[in-house]
């Protein structure tokens, strides 16, 4: 009897983590479309390609860590512009990306960029992905890339031909993470539950066997009548 136990919770098991593995598929087949204009996502302007570079990186400041600027010429993005791409504007990190720079220094760079066009430092080599690409190609593709923003576009809009009005949100990467670490910390509270359970049910099992075991013992261990 407890062999019968021992081995219900053994398939009970067995099925509680090939449920969890269905979990796993589907959380790995969540696209982007579910993260566009998060409220708590860093935010994203839009600039003309012309507007000088100090100003520009005074507005992303004013919009908050994280933030980017999409560069527009002509109705299409051009570029995107970030932090550092701001940093390496000023060509104030080394090789090891530590900055180092004195401060005045830094103000010093800053003033020479003033007139600068944005165009000059943004990144042209853009990536792009429409709603229905998965979270985790997306994260993929920017880690192979070493990109941090992702900008989310409209089906059938082409990477060399971005009209403004195309772009749906941009997404950063710590946007991106956090749905994924979400998803793993819901998925292993389910296999917690789900096994919690099991183990439960087969307790109780083994509990049944072992009273049906004691008392069939008792019986045969009381002196038959005659």
């Amino acid at each position: 009897m407890r062999t019968a136990g021992v081995l219900l919770l053994l398939v009970a098991r067995a099925v509680a983590v090939a449920q969890i593995k269905t979990f796993s598929s589907a959380a790995r087949g969540a696209d982007v479309s579910s993260l566009l204009l998060a409220k708590d996502a860093p935010p994203w302007i839009v600039v003309d390609a012309d507007e000088p570079v100090g100003m520009v990186a005074n507005r992303l400041v004013s919009a908050g860590r994280g933030s980017c600027a999409l560069i527009a010429r002509d109705g299409f993005i051009v570029g995107i512009f970030t932090e550092r791409d701001y940093l390496a504007a000023l060509n104030v990190c080394d090789e090891e990306d530590e900055c180092v720079v004195e401060l005045e220094e830094l103000e010093r760079r800053t003033v020479e960029l003033i007139a600068s066009s944005v165009s000059a430092f943004a990144t042209s080599d853009l990536l792009i992905v429409e709603p229905s690409c998965s979270v985790v190609r997306a994260l993929s593709s920017m880690a192979a890339r070493n990109f941090r923003h992702l900008p989310v576009v409209r089906p059938g809009t082409r990477a060399e031909a971005i009209p403004v009005e195309a772009v749906i949100d941009v997404l950063a990467t710590s946007t991106l993470a956090e749905h994924v670490q979400r998803d793993s910390e819901a998925l292993q509270r389910k296999y917690e539950a789900r096994l919690g359970g099991v183990a439960s049910h087969a307790q109780q099992g083994a509990e049944q066997d072992a009273l049906a075991a004691a008392a069939g013992a008792s019986a045969l261990a009381v002196p038959q009548a005659g």
